[in-house]
């Protein structure tokens, strides 16, 4: 009995340790399970994450008519162009929605950074601000990347402040960014995004247009890209004629050369059929490439100049037109890193293009030495002869 006793312990004791092993084989097993879930996991909710701001985008996708009329707010401008002024100024600002200074950088370009801190945008807003002010004397001012509603600029309306600031100027505004919440970079996304371009003139324009291009990116790209359009405004003159200025802000980020022509196209077609009906043509702004005939030697090496391909072909307007530039300052500087003159490579692409019948006198980039915004304003001022009359043909 005693020997009994002893062998039904031990087959206890034998029972119970291998129950111990098992639980921890077990144990180790389920651990293993788990290590293979956290990855399809997190994949889940990836794939959730982008799902539902790409279901969001599609359903509240902006989606502008290829033309619209646009509101003109009058303020306290002139309502005529008298023809016997001997000289107009206009000037042209990508502002970079008063978030891209010296200190900033931005991913899609290459950089690390998404939005300023509200005390960079503070400075950079303070600043566009002030400049602008400044210059209510000019006739005409064409602005690029102006915030309404973002993330970003901390839901500010610029065009508002703008606007309260240069109170002599008409203007109009046309949305080409409107996206209610942008899912990129995951950490740290853009979210909402509305922003536009604003055309302000010390006359009023009888009539204001947003033109739009018939291309844009593949859908699941386009919802969240911008949806790039022109400000067209004309101006009656005395002798019937009428000054049209068109702001311009093509495509970037077109690597496969696609979309920049046919917006380039849509510009000219316009363009040559208002020359042709005797107005004065003048197209200006950020036209994400550089100019014809652009050399970046003419540009002190010390900027760290460069080119992007392709230029504008010489060959795309007749020769009489001029594309207008000072071709001795950058007009842009790279986003990759935040800005250090020497180090971040410049270039130009914010410029004018006149029909032949606009005299212009001079033009200036405007050095900030890019401290408020990754673009330099840059200032033209032009004759228009009215009684010059168009001789060209129709193509």
């Amino acid at each position: 009995m005693f020997l009994n006793k002893i062998i039904i312990t031990y087959n206890s004791m034998f029972l119970y340790n291998f129950v111990i092993i098992t639980n921890n084989k077990t144990m180790k097993q389920s651990n293993t399970k788990w290590l293979f879930r956290i990855p399809l996991i997190i994949l889940a909710v990836v794939i959730l994450y982008f799902g539902m701001a790409i279901l969001v985008a599609y359903i509240t996708d902006y989606k502008p008519q290829l033309s619209e009329k646009l509101p003109i707010i009058a303020q306290g401008s002139e309502k005529n162009i008298s023809e016997s002024e001997h000289e107009f100024s206009i000037l042209s600002w990508n502002i970079g929605y008063c978030g891209l200074g010296e200190e900033q950088d931005f991913f899609y370009d290459g950089g690390k950074m998404v939005n300023p801190s509200s005390e960079l945008y503070q400075k950079y807003l303070n600043g566009i601000f002030n400049i602008l002010k400044k210059l209510d004397y000019l006739d005409f001012i064409m602005l690029q990347e102006v915030d309404i509603e973002s993330k970003r600029t901390l839901r500010t309306n610029q065009v508002d402040a703008i606007a309260e600031g240069l109170s002599k100027m008409s203007h109009v505004t046309a949305l080409n960014y409107d996206v209610k919440y942008v899912p990129i970079p995951v950490l740290s996304p853009m979210g909402r995004v509305k922003a536009g371009m604003v055309t302000l003139s010390r006359y009023l324009p009888f009539a204001a247009d947003r033109v739009g291009f018939d291309a844009n990116f593949n859908w699941w790209k386009r919802i969240f890209m911008l949806d790039r359009c022109i400000i067209v405004t004309r101006h009656k003159l005395a002798s019937g004629k009428e000054l049209v200025m068109i702001n311009v802000h093509n495509s970037a980020f077109d690597d496969e050369n696609v979309i920049k022509p046919i917006e380039l196209n849509t510009i000219k077609t316009l363009m040559m059929k208002e020359y042709q009906r005797g107005n004065f043509v003048i197209a200006g702004g950020d036209w994400n490439q550089n100019p014809p005939k652009f050399d970046p030697k003419s540009i002190d090496k010390s900027w760290n100049p460069t080119t992007i391909k392709p230029l504008i072909s010489e060959t795309l307007f007749p020769s009489d037109w001029k594309w207008v530039f000072s071709n001795t300052l950058p007009s842009n500087r790279f986003n990759d890193k935040p800005y250090k003159k020497g180090e971040n490579k410049t270039t130009i692409i914010d410029f004018f293009l006149v029909s032949p019948n606009v005299t212009v006198n001079s033009i200036e980039t405007i050095n900030l030495d890019f401290k408020l915004s990754d673009h330099q304003p840059i200032l033209m001022t032009f004759d228009i002869a009215p009684d010059t009359t168009a001789v060209m043909e129709k193509e």
